[in-house]
This record gives C-alpha cells, sequence and structure tokens, in this order.
C-alpha cells in the first residue's frame, strides 16, 4: 500500500499557531529523586534570623569601641537592605579599624556604622 505524502502546510500552521512550548516544565520528569529531597531539605533548613534588639547608635558606637580597644570579638547585626525586611546572618569577627563613620572587621568587610543594628561582644 502506499502511504500518504505528509502535510506539510498542515504541520507548519500546527507549529506556527497551536503548539505551546512548554519550556523546563516538559523535563520536571527527570529529576532523580535524590535530587529532589535534597531541594526539599534545603528549602526546610532555611531557618529565618533572629531579630536581636535594636541599639541607639550610641550603644553601638560605645560597644564597637569597647570591644576595638580590648580586642574582643563581636556578633553584628545589620538593617535589612531588601524588600521582604528580612536579616541577612550576623557577622562576627575582630574590629581591624575604622574609617569615619565605618568599621572594618578582620574579614577586611567596612560596615557602615549607621548600618548596624545590634552589636553583641564575644568575651
Amino acid at each position: 500500500m502506499n502511504e500518504p505524502e505528509p502535510d506539510y502546510n498542515r504541520a507548519h500552521d500546527f507549529f506556527a499557531n497551536r503548539y505551546v512550548e512548554r519550556g523546563m516544565l516538559k523535563w520536571q520528569g527527570y529529576y532523580l529523586s535524590d535530587h529532589t529531597s535534597a531541594l526539599n531539605k534545603e528549602a526546610t533548613d532555611k531557618q529565618p534570623q533572629q531579630v536581636h534588639e535594636r541599639q541607639s547608635s550610641d550603644t553601638v558606637r560605645e560597644l564597637l569601641a569597647d570591644a576595638y580597644a580590648n580586642q574582643y570579638m563581636v556578633s553584628i547585626q545589620r538593617y535589612p537592605h531588601n524588600s521582604d525586611k528580612v536579616y541577612a546572618p550576623d557577622l562576627t569577627g575582630h574590629i581591624s579599624g575604622t574609617t569615619g563613620d565605618a568599621v572594618v572587621l578582620d574579614t577586611g568587610q567596612p560596615l557602615m556604622i549607621n548600618d548596624i543594628r545590634h552589636v553583641k561582644l564575644i568575651k
């Protein structure tokens, strides 16, 4: 038996006007169960950062000066700078110096004093 010749115009019309590309959605069935469980565990492990009591700028400056003079380690919580008001993890380290209205941690990271919400001395 002779097969009919394919209708290329019909196929072109289907792909040009009716077919909807699903993008990455079509590949979701290929995730391995180990990968899926790791993604789910990672999502549940993200605990919200503990919010410390807000300190006045004078208190922050006094604590930073004390830590610098006595070489205490500090834990610093910064104000959130994102739209969902999520606090970044506390920065921990020794203060290696100051520059104007900023302090520099031993990691080399400068922090503006006005961006610091809470300071805890670790003796």
